[in-house]
């Protein structure tokens, strides 16, 4: 079975916060999302998004509530975002840290 190994880095920390992680070749977003979020000990509380400019492939498990003004909860969402200190977010500043953060090698 093919593999990758990640290094997940956690970009700015001081000391540098770092995991190592083995995933199958074939892993999907959703599960690689799963991984970083185990191995950092996080516990899902935020969407993923992964974008791909390249291949323009754009992978969000994002069902509309937070960027539709017209969805039932958005204005209940919003306001519980605010009160957590949260910020809009910002794909293109994600996915630089994870240009950044995430080195991938074949696992032989």
């Amino acid at each position: 079975m093919k593999a990758y190994q990640l290094k997940i880095e956690l970009v700015g920390s001081k000391p540098l916060i770092w995991r190592r992680v083995i995933i199958p070749a074939d892993v999907t977003f959703r599960r690689l999302h799963d991984t970083i979020q185990f191995s950092m000990d996080w516990w899902d509380s935020h969407l993923y998004e992964f974008e791909f400019p390249q291949e323009k492939l754009h992978i969000t498990n994002d069902e509309g509530v937070w960027n539709d003004p017209k969805h039932p909860e958005h204005e209940e969402i919003r306001q519980w975002g605010e009160s957590q200190h949260y910020r809009p977010f910002d794909i293109a500043f994600r996915n630089n840290l994870l240009k950044t953060c995430l080195k991938i090698k074949k696992v032989q």
